[in-house]
């Protein structure tokens, strides 16, 4: 069983970096070309508010996920598998509030918080979320 997950984590590392180069590249082209054009609903700690695309609260919650990434993948450089987890969880209900769930970067926000979890052993934490990035990196 232990083969098969490296197996299947290696196939979605490859995938996800050649995702996350393309995302990249799209993103220098434009910053704002990954945000839906609708009015999307945003559940927030504080409140309940809508979070309208390409709005200054949209960009400032894109960007506090984008700065809370760097530290996940800090942390993890460094070992701090555990300290990173809530914050890698933070990232990802950012994203998934501005962006949605079938988006290149909520993928790699669920394989980084996976990857996490396969680094401490907790399996059973990291399958599921290997199985939605799959999913996910097919639709996109």
């Amino acid at each position: 069983m232990f083969w098969l997950r490296s197996i299947l984590l290696v196939s979605i590392l490859s995938y996800l970096v050649t995702v996350h180069a393309t995302s990249e590249q799209n993103q220098k082209i434009s910053s704002e070309s990954h945000l839906p054009s609708q009015v999307v609903e945003v559940s927030q700690p504080n409140n309940q508010e809508k979070v309208i695309p390409n709005s200054p609260e949209a960009k400032a919650l894109l960007e506090q996920a984008t700065q809370l990434d760097k530290q996940v993948v800090k942390l993890y450089q460094q070992g701090h598998y555990k300290k990173a987890i809530p914050l890698a969880k933070q990232v990802i209900e950012l994203r998934k509030q501005i962006l949605g769930e079938n988006r290149p970067a909520y993928a790699t926000s669920l394989n980084n918080l996976a990857a996490l979890y396969d680094s401490i052993g907790d399996y059973t934490r990291a399958e599921p979320l290997y199985q939605q990035v799959l999913e996910i990196t097919k639709k996109t």
